[in-house]
């Protein structure tokens, strides 16, 4: 999966392919995605199963959730498409059911971008 962001606004487009997208009567460019890294102990999406939920919070430490520091949102990679989860910082975790095998699970931090953990499916058997 591919994310593209405009410069000017800051808004993200996820894309199955390799394209070219304009925002802002400018083009906008792909997202640099992070994923064993320096800060990922704070950033990567970590999932939970609770009963025929996935629970998904961000990190094995605190992210903080801030006006000016925050992880914004969540975007689930299934097998048929994805589910997208805007964050807030009274609940910086969300519950979820997909119908679909999941992927990939992305969350992005204002401030330290685009953040991946590839999901193992283990709770299936």
């Amino acid at each position: 999966m591919y994310f593209y962001q405009c410069k000017k606004c800051g808004q993200v487009i996820p894309s199955y392919e390799i394209g070219y997208f304009s925002c802002c009567n400018e083009v906008m460019e792909e997202m640099k995605v992070h994923e064993n890294e320096a800060g990922a102990e704070k950033h990567c999406p970590i999932w939970i199963k609770d009963g025929d939920k996935i629970e998904i919070i961000i990190g094995e430490t605190l992210h903080p959730m801030s006006l000016e520091h925050s992880i914004q949102w969540i975007l689930i990679e299934e097998e048929q498409g994805y589910q997208f989860y805007v964050l807030n910082k009274e609940e910086p975790k969300i519950k979820v059911i997909s119908s679909f095998p999941i992927r990939n699970i992305y969350a992005y931090c204002n401030n330290h971008g685009l953040w991946k953990k590839a999901y193992i499916n283990e709770f299936d058997n």
